[in-house]
């Protein structure tokens, strides 16, 4: 499962500092990456119920900034 950088600029700005990149890098290079959830801790989702297909789906709860360390080639996938 991958996650988009968030759009709000603080929490955007905390993901970006957790994930050691520049908050100076453009915005249309950031839109592209994504993050794996081996950044995230179990406890940061929350399982919503989708209505369509009537079943239950993991989400990142919306303040989660990624905690969990990885090698720096394989914190953020384009």
């Amino acid at each position: 499962m991958f996650h988009r950088i968030p759009s709000n600029v603080e929490l955007r700005n905390q993901w970006l500092a957790a994930l050691d990149i520049c908050t100076s890098t453009p915005l249309y290079k950031i839109n592209q990456y994504h993050v794996c959830e081996e950044h995230f801790a179990p406890e940061d989702y929350v399982e919503k119920m989708q209505y369509g297909p009537r079943k239950t789906v993991l989400c990142l709860k919306d303040t989660v900034i990624p905690s969990l360390s990885k090698h720096r080639q394989n914190k953020v996938h384009m």
